[in-house]
């Protein structure tokens, strides 16, 4: 009976350190999952500082410069504790261009601030980053509920509908871009991306299809000119297919 119960007893042990370092191993794994994926939202954010201070340099204006390298040295760790009200800001300045705004050719995408004009949607590619960030961390447990998923659409969708009103559609589909990137980098199952990409993929060539036709109802001229361009760059070699090339 002595020896069953230290045979016994062995196994338990072995059984414990085998579940432990299952645990170990799969503690490691999910360590190493999170430093990519802040790595890679470090690397997102720093290239929508770098894209905002590229307009702010073009405006000559020294004061939006400073500003922009005060703004580059704040950690963003700290500003996340503040992602709702992060939100709030960036939806409210687009709605301030849509009352205030400068009409420019056209395009409402400005807010004369004194010493420069201010375009907003180029401040939401980072409020974007910097809310979604604190978002899906928020919800890495529950993230691909129907709950979650409708959640986070529903939460992109004023800003990506306010900025294509201005209209501008190119900020608006990269920072629509910048959305699903983050989605799948915080896990979102690849049933889902692949039902989505089932849906998508037919539905663009659909849209692109009838947006390159004559007096077609959806786009504007000057966006259908630089589809046109990047479908066929050496027929339309002027300032859209430099664009596409750019």
């Amino acid at each position: 009976m002595s020896s069953l119960a230290k045979s016994k007893k062995a196994d338990l042990s072995s059984c414990a350190t085998a579940e432990n370092q299952k645990g170990e191993k799969n503690k490691k794994k999910e360590e190493a999952s999170n430093s990519l994926k802040t790595a890679i939202l470090e690397l997102l954010l720093e290239i929508m500082i770098f894209c905002f201070a590229r307009i702010a340099i073009k405006t000559q204006s020294e004061k939006i410069e400073i500003l922009m390298i005060i703004l580059s040295m704040i950690d963003y760790v700290w500003l996340l504790n503040f992602y709702w009200i992060l939100y709030g800001i960036n939806i409210i300045a687009l709605v301030c261009v849509k009352l205030f705004g400068t009409n420019v050719n056209g395009a409402q995408r400005w807010i004369d601030i004194g010493v420069t004009n201010f375009q907003p949607s180029e401040l939401s590619k980072i409020l974007v980053v910097l809310f979604f960030a604190k978002f899906l961390m928020n919800h890495e447990d529950d993230l691909n509920s129907a709950a979650t998923i409708l959640k986070a659409v529903g939460l992109i969708a004023p800003t990506l509908i306010l900025i294509v009103l201005q209209p501008d559609l190119s900020t608006t589909l990269s920072i629509a871009l910048v959305f699903c990137a983050m989605m799948y980098l915080a896990g979102l199952s690849y049933r889902f991306i692949g039902t989505l990409i089932a849906i998508l993929v037919p539905v663009t060539i659909i849209f692109i299809s009838i947006v390159v036709q004559p007096n077609q109802p959806f786009l504007h001229d000057y966006q259908q000119k630089r589809i046109l361009a990047w479908l066929e760059p050496q027929k339309y070699a002027s300032d859209e297919a430099y664009q596409q090339n750019n």
